[in-house]
């Protein structure tokens, strides 16, 4: 039975696949004492305090931490008095 989880060493999901494992790894060895800091890609995957915005990592070939992109929205519908 062929490999449904196949993906060619040339293809560009191969470069993020690989990138998405060894942060997965990362995590697993994750020893917030000594080295607190996860990283996808070389980019620091920042940790969430509270009060601060919510920021997410975009996960792709140029990866970066975003704010929250349904920020707006969800104090649109915090503020409406029903």
């Amino acid at each position: 039975m062929p490999s449904m989880c196949y993906v060619p060493k040339k293809s560009p999901d191969y470069d993020i696949s690989r990138e998405i494992v060894d942060t997965m790894v990362q995590f697993v060895k994750l020893d917030v004492n000594n080295n607190p800091c996860l990283k996808f890609s070389g980019v620091e995957w920042e940790r969430q305090r509270p009060g601060e915005t919510l920021m997410y990592m975009h996960i792709g070939t140029d990866p970066k931490m975003l704010p929250e992109p349904f920020n707006d929205r969800l104090e649109f519908w915090k503020n409406i008095e029903v």
